[in-house]
């Protein structure tokens, strides 16, 4: 057994008007690690939830979450070989998890229907390395790399539906925050039998001066199928601006046009071109 998976779904409520879906995973690899000598243990768990509440024969509320932990370690066995002991020592051991938690709310218009959606990820990183990955300890680290990357955004958008015509629009802004803090040893100091040093250590502390920075959105898209339904075009435009660059709050510089035509010529084949101006950041 490599792992072992749950799912549950169903009603919350007598009137089934709101329904959940849990689900998690959690790995057994020692289990094959074991049989196979490895000096490594790669565990992860990993869930999964949504909940869906119908409020009212027009608006549909929705709760998703996503989560992971990974967990790579070291693992000291008899026998191990030359390489495997190399092994064990030249690499990092790896700690991570990350999450994303999210509200919708969907309510259907005259023609149409809009979406709200507020969301939040984050994923921490950690890396340690020790001389002697089997009895760690502080005096023997080479390496210690922890980092945290996290987006809280907010959309809304309208799409509606009129004359074989479809419109989409809408904006969205997004808080985008990340910290590294890093020790690592690039020279470790030597020293003779006499407790001379003839050797200098060099080390490398780092922190991120990176601070928080805003990003903004707004697009429009119109889209048609025509000849039954074998012809699809659809044009658009979006911009986005940011506070991270000097100049990232200049709208018409980050304007992207772009447009799409495909035609179906059979059951097995369809043509499809499409154009565009596409922005990233740092612009």
């Amino acid at each position: 057994i490599i792992e072992t998976a749950i799912t549950l779904d169903g009603p919350l409520s007598r009137n089934k008007k709101t329904t959940f879906l849990l689900s998690g995973r959690k790995s057994y690899f020692q289990l094959l690690s074991k049989a196979v000598n490895a000096p490594y243990l790669p565990n992860f768990w990993d869930f999964q939830t949504k909940v869906t509440h119908k409020i009212n024969d027009k608006m549909t509320a929705n709760f998703i979450g996503i989560g992971a932990i990974d967990d790579f370690r070291f693992v000291a066995r008899e026998g191990l070989t030359p390489e495997q002991l190399f092994s064990l020592n030249a690499n990092a051991r790896i700690q991570q998890w990350n999450y994303t938690v999210g509200v919708s709310l969907k309510k259907s218009i005259s023609d149409g229907f809009w979406n709200l959606a507020l969301s939040r990820t984050r994923f921490n990183n950690n890396l340690q390395r020790f001389e002697d990955n089997e009895n760690p300890t502080q005096s023997n680290q080479t390496l210690d790399f922890v980092s945290n990357e996290t987006e809280t955004k907010l959309r809304f958008d309208i799409n509606t539906f009129k004359n074989g015509w479809k419109l989409s629009y809408g904006a969205s802004t997004q808080l985008a925050e990340f910290d590294n803090n890093t020790f690592a040893v690039i020279q470790k100091e030597v020293r003779d039998a006499g407790n001379n040093v003839i050797q200098e250590g060099i080390n490398q502390n780092f922190s991120s001066p990176l601070n928080p920075f805003l990003r903004f959105g707004a697009f429009v898209q119109v889209s048609k199928r025509s000849i039954n339904d074998k012809l699809g075009m659809s044009g658009g435009v979006r911009s986005d601006v940011n506070t991270f660059t000097t100049e990232g709050m200049n709208g018409l510089q980050t304007l992207s046009p772009r447009i799409s035509l495909s035609y179906v010529l059979s059951d097995q084949w369809t043509a499809s071109a499409s154009t565009g101006i596409y922005y990233k950041l740092p612009v």
